[in-house]
């Protein structure tokens, strides 16, 4: 199947799995009849006359409760009567299994808080108890559960030979798997839900695969699906993708694992591979990298090589390698006749070449490495093509400067660059002679006084000030020759 054919049925079928998957969590016995027969659900849990269709090894590995139950009980239908199981919850606390968010309205909260602590899911009650406001959980501590949960899933789904034991995680409950994948003779034991959850190649595969029959609840696992083109190394990194989003994406695993998101339509992986490798290019790399890229239908990173391959052109075409790699590109021109400017390579080459070519030194090295194309093109692969250069002279031009709408000649270029340099020594000089100092300025009121204004001013304020002391003096001797040496004595006049 090709990308564009999954793609496809992905469009179709998203929608409807989506509405299933809600149906599930939500409890609606309406909606879940109309996918029924989808693959995927092994347990039915019946809750007040409500039915709850689910998956075994989800809620037995995040939640003791189930695990005990379903290791007890091989029904395919369990009724749960206990006083605490109620539509009215159980229904959200459904969906925070599954996705470590809890949703709930503010009357359910006591009873959310009863069944959480009775499924012993500690931390989410606690959270609910300290902060009586909260209605919409999704805290950090509730996802990393749930993620190191579905962790312990992808241990016991990898085969011994190649991982840890179920141990290293602390798994001691049974999980159920349904399905088995046979890659380079190692067995992983794996879950519908998390493949035809999460990949478009693997819902196709998976779907296709089922009966039109309702689901079975005797375990049955039927024979082993072999993957070819694909290490059980690169298998493990994308299992752990499915199940919690979570992968190693290293400078030895990069391309491989990039070729494998693309067989099993994972985008994700798929970019971020493609930024890694991004990160390698270099001579050695940057043709190997460039050829599964165009295999992988990468743009992004087809674009990164050819740009690189611009920018060191010189050293590339010292490579036998390179001159192979051109021939290839040609190989349009030469079986289809396509012409040669309309080849994606070259079209991409020689934007990358004269890319922010805009000054006199850039165009120049530019047109060196066009020339060395030119070369390579004619002469030693013997095609009749010659690709434009940049008009450029044998030497720098001469300054342009444009007044007005008048392009001013070399002479008077010249002429005003040496007026500017002579006013700019002139400018040094002044700076050099003495500055005279700065008189003081009074601002009365809102005006400025001048420096004369200011000096009149203080020869008035001398004046006034004179005339003040005197007169001081003056009243003083009039009362000590007072007669009799008395104040205010009617009979004496002051001068």
């Amino acid at each position: 199947m090709s990308d564009k054919q999954s793609a496809r049925y992905g469009r179709e079928k998203s929608q409807d799995l989506k509405d299933f998957f809600r149906s599930v969590r939500l409890g609606d016995v309406k909606s879940i009849r109309l996918y029924e027969r989808q693959p995927g659900y092994d347990i039915e849990l019946e809750i007040q006359g409500q039915l709850y269709l689910a998956h075994r090894c989800i809620l037995s590995v995040r939640c003791r409760y189930f695990a005990d139950l379903f290791r007890n009980n091989t029904n395919g239908r369990i009724v749960l009567s206990h006083k605490l199981m109620c539509t009215d919850v159980f229904g959200p606390m459904l969906r925070f299994i599954y996705t470590g968010r809890l949703d709930i309205e503010k009357r359910q909260r006591e009873k959310t808080i009863a069944l959480a602590k009775f499924l012993q899911f500690n931390s989410l009650a606690e959270i609910l108890e300290r902060d009586k406001s909260l209605l919409l959980i999704q805290h950090w501590q509730l996802l990393k559960d749930l993620k190191k949960d579905f962790g312990c899933l992808v241990t016991s789904a990898v085969p011994s030979s190649i991982a840890a034991e179920n141990e290293a995680c602390g798994l001691d409950v049974k999980t159920y798997p349904d399905i088995i994948f046979e890659v380079q003779g190692h067995s992983f034991k794996c879950h519908k839900i998390f493949f035809y959850g999460r990949s478009e190649f693997f819902r196709e595969m998976l779907i296709d695969k089922e009966d039109e029959q309702p689901p079975s609840y005797v375990y049955v696992i039927n024979p082993a699906i072999k993957l070819d083109d694909i290490t059980a190394d690169i298998f493990v990194q994308i299992i752990s993708f499915l199940y919690t989003e979570e992968y190693e994406v290293t400078k030895d695993n990069c391309m491989s694992l990039m070729r494998a998101s693309t067989q099993f339509v994972l985008p994700a992986i798929k970019k971020k591979c493609s930024e890694e490798i991004s990160k390698y290019i270099d001579l050695n790399t940057v043709l190997d990298i460039y050829e599964t890229s165009m295999e992988l239908d990468i743009p992004r990173l087809i674009n990164s090589c050819t740009k690189y391959m611009a920018d060191e052109y010189e050293q590339m075409i010292t490579f036998p390698e390179f001159e192979m790699f051109i021939r290839k590109q040609l190989s349009p021109l030469m079986n289809e006749g396509t012409p040669f400017d309309q080849i994606p390579f070259f079209m991409d080459f020689q934007y990358y070449l004269r890319h922010e070519c805009s000054t006199w030194e850039e165009q120049r090295t530019a047109n060196e490495k066009l020339q060395k194309l030119n070369y390579l093109l004619t002469h030693r692969i013997g095609l009749d093509v010659s690709i434009p250069l940049f008009q450029v002279g044998q030497t720098r031009p001469e300054p342009v400067i444009i007044v007005g709408q008048r392009v001013l000649s070399q002479q008077e270029v010249r002429r005003r660059m040496e007026t500017e340099k002579h006013r700019e020594e002139e400018d040094k000089k002044n700076r050099k002679k003495i500055v005279p100092a700065i008189q003081p300025v009074i601002i009365s009121g809102r005006q400025n006084l001048s420096i004369e204004e200011d000096t009149q001013r203080g020869e008035n304020e001398e004046l006034r000030s004179s005339q003040e002391k005197e007169n001081k003096h003056r009243k003083k001797g009039n009362i000590n020759t007072c007669c009799f040496g008395r104040r205010n004595c009617k009979s004496c006049i002051i001068l």
